[in-house]
């Protein structure tokens, strides 16, 4: 990572860990800010290359944070539907369940992205991940039209461009 890269990293981790503490602390003082920029500077030191090295700080761009808040409205949206779907499922009279495991390829690269996607696949309802590594992941569906969905879903385009953000 190039000197100017982990400066900017170190700056944005630092203020969103100093605008969190700020927000926890019930009386704002002078003391409470030192203590909070100390409590900072402390974990950033001790955990900077667990969440920024050099294959996860792509993400950490302005377009990879507008990325990530889309990303967040899109898989909302996604469990409100596949909600409605199994709710409309369960309630049919003919009960309309086919289990079954589908395999995918795994669009990602980073760990720590593919490790995200599968929790967003686990948080749609109808679907669950249940393996994942770095050729293909396991998901577990509760009808075919939510095995349709996993691969072609806007949440799986949405972490791919999540990863190619911010890279040359």
């Amino acid at each position: 990572m190039k000197a100017l890269d982990k400066q900017k990293a170190l700056g944005i981790m630092f203020l969103l860990l100093l605008g969190l503490w700020m927000t926890l602390v019930p009386q704002m003082d002078f003391v409470q800010l030192i203590v909070g920029m100390l409590a900072t500077l402390i974990v950033i030191f001790y955990s900077f290359n667990l969440f920024f090295n050099k294959k996860e700080t792509s993400f950490a761009t302005v377009l990879g944070i507008f990325t990530m808040l889309w990303l967040f409205v899109v898989l909302l949206k996604e469990i409100v539907v596949a909600n409605l779907d199994i709710a409309r499922v369960v309630l049919s009279p003919s009960l309309p369940i086919d289990p079954s495991f589908q395999s995918y390829k795994q669009p990602l690269n980073s760990p720590l992205l593919q490790t995200f996607y599968g929790n967003a696949i686990t948080l749609t309802p109808g679907t669950l991940c249940v393996g994942l590594d770095e050729d293909e992941i396991l998901i577990h569906t509760l009808t075919p039209r939510a095995a349709d969905g996993v691969g072609t879903s806007s949440v799986r385009r949405l972490f791919i461009d999540l990863e190619g953000s911010g890279r040359p």
